[in-house]
This record gives C-alpha cells, sequence and structure tokens, in this order.
C-alpha cells in the first residue's frame, strides 16, 4: 500500500475542522501550543500510546485506506474511549465541544469501544472537568472518515496539479 492512503484521526480533524495547508504544510495550531497540551495530557493521565489501526474501503476512489489513532485514554473494563481538550476560556467553546466529540467517535471506531467521553481542561479555571459522554455512532463515524478519504484525495490531486504547473513556471523562467 502506498504511503498515500494513510490517515491519522489528527489529520482527519485538520481535514474536516482545521483545514491545515496541505500543500504548504503550515501548522494550524503552533508547535509552542501543541507542547502545552502535551505537558496538560501527561500531567492528567491522558496519555495513552497504544497505537490503533483499521482499514476502511472507500468506494468513491476504490481504495482500501488505514486509518491510525492513539486515544488519549482507554478504559478497558468500561468499554469507553476518553478525549480531552484543553482550552483558555472559563466556558468550553462549543465548536471544540463538537470536535472533541467526533475524534472521540473516531476512537471508538479504531478501538471498537461502544461508548467515550469528552473532558475539557480550562487553563483559565485550571481544572478537568467531564464535559459530555455519549455511544458511539457508527454510520455518523464511518460517513466522516469517507468525507475526509474524499477531501485528503482532492487535495492530492490538486497538490500534484500545483507541483507540474510550479515546474513549468520555473522552466518557462529558465529558458527566459
Amino acid at each position: 500500500m502506498e504511503r498515500k492512503n494513510i490517515l491519522t484521526v489528527s489529520q482527519i480533524v485538520n481535514l474536516l475542522f482545521y483545514k491545515t495547508d496541505e500543500i504548504t504544510r503550515m501548522e494550524v495550531i503552533s508547535p509552542e501550543l501543541l507542547r502545552e497540551g502535551k505537558r496538560i495530557h501527561s500531567r492528567f493521565g491522558f496519555d495513552n500510546a497504544e497505537l490503533y489501526r483499521r482499514f476502511i474501503f472507500h468506494p468513491k476512489t476504490k481504495e482500501w485506506w488505514l486509518i491510525l489513532g492513539c486515544p488519549d485514554r482507554v478504559e478497558q473494563k468500561e468499554g469507553k474511549v476518553i478525549e480531552l481538550k484543553t482550552y483558555s476560556n472559563e466556558r468550553f467553546p462549543s465548536k471544540l465541544k463538537e470536535i472533541g466529540k467526533i475524534q472521540a467517535m473516531l476512537y471508538c471506531w479504531l478501538t471498537g469501544f461502544p461508548k467515550w467521553e469528552l473532558w475539557g481542561y480550562s487553563s483559565y479555571k485550571n481544572k478537568v472537568e467531564k464535559e459530555e459522554e455519549g455511544e458511539y455512532n457508527e454510520k455518523y463515524i464511518t460517513e466522516t472518515i469517507l468525507k475526509a478519504i474524499e477531501l485528503k484525495s482532492l487535495l492530492q490531486e490538486f497538490k500534484k496539479e500545483y507541483e507540474k504547473k510550479l515546474k513549468e513556471n520555473n522552466k518557462n523562467k529558465e529558458t527566459k
């Protein structure tokens, strides 16, 4: 399998919500914020290191895709995954809540666990709190993954075309 047919849960979330620049590889979130988030995750025990993987067939691309991810916390006995989101406000931002719920359900899809919890850490309150919990919705998450694959495929096609045009432009400049 070529490397192009691999997506991580983080990439899916970026494709659907943060629109990371796939051409320039510019980060949407600063490296400092990412480091701080990892430190907070570790401090409160949301630092699972187990990598889960699962394949999905995309009917439009007619290809198998490998989906990878490490949930923040997995509770085997209860059959649930727990996602932690960090924020600086007093209240949990609604957009971040939406992202966290989908990310938690993506991890349910990967692990096979039926339940999820979303926790939030507010640096404003210096407190970790459970925000929401729920049952995994397989149909919704499968459609979400397929949509992300479609976006990734379109971006790959665009990137090829972009690089081709860039080469042509550079070639034309050299011949002038």
